[in-house]
């Protein structure tokens, strides 16, 4: 105090405003460290999250390479099989051809073979024809009109006959075809037999062929199976 010229000193207890500093202190350090965490926790999960995309975009990126060459290797085993396909139908179908010729050519040295029994079959028939044609001649002459019908069915009969064997021989000649069809097993016997009956006789061979009570058929080339 300047009047009186005194100092005056006043002194009180500060504990009070140390202990509010220091929780003031000890507060700001807790949320500094609150605040430094969370920070630290959103950083990391940000570095894990980017981490983990950036694995998945690479997982996914060798698996594209992964699906890419093995599209490209799919690919090329498929072209390779297309091809080896191409190659078996190729040879399948050259044998197929081979073996109709060779099945052809067998047929013709076949042919060869019963020419003698065909030329017998024909030679028959031509016999009787030129027989019954002279019988039918003369009894005409003689009015016996009846008589005569009979040679001329007699003659029919023949010529009938001589048909059914160059259809025979035309049908066994002709190429096979590729389609098949039922056919009845009985008949086609009955014409191989009747092509190969001069060759039965001359090897002194007995057949004994029974047909059955009804008509069997299988599924295949009527040619080819005779």
């Amino acid at each position: 105090m300047p009047v009186l010229d005194w100092s005056v000193a006043v002194f009180f207890d500060a504990s009070a405003i140390t202990r509010q500093a220091t929780t003031v202190v000890l507060i700001v350090a807790l949320l500094t460290l609150l605040v430094t965490g969370l920070v630290w926790i959103v950083m990391d999960r940000r570095l894990r999250l980017h981490a983990q995309l950036r694995g998945e975009r690479a997982a996914a990126l060798r698996l594209e390479r992964r699906v890419l060459d093995r599209t490209r290797e799919l690919t090329q085993a498929n072209t390779l099989l297309g091809e080896e396909v191409k190659k078996r139908e190729a040879a399948e179908a050259e044998l197929r051809r081979t073996q109709d010729e060779l099945v052809q050519t067998a047929k013709l040295a076949t042919l060869g073979q019963i020419s003698a029994a065909l030329s017998h079959e024909f030679n028959q028939p031509l016999a009787v024809i030129r027989s019954q044609v002279d019988n039918a001649g003369m009894l005409v002459q003689r009015g016996r009109c009846e008589e005569a019908g009979d040679s001329l069915r007699k003659i029919t009969a023949m010529v009938e006959r001589m048909a059914t064997i160059s259809r025979t021989l035309k049908g066994f000649a002709r190429k096979p075809g590729t389609q098949t069809s039922a056919v009845p097993v009985g008949p086609v016997i009955d014409e191989t037999l009747m092509l190969l009956s001069l060759r039965i006789k001359r090897g002194n061979a007995t057949l004994d062929f029974r047909r059955p009570l009804r008509d069997l058929a299988v599924r295949a080339d009527a040619v080819l199976l005779e």
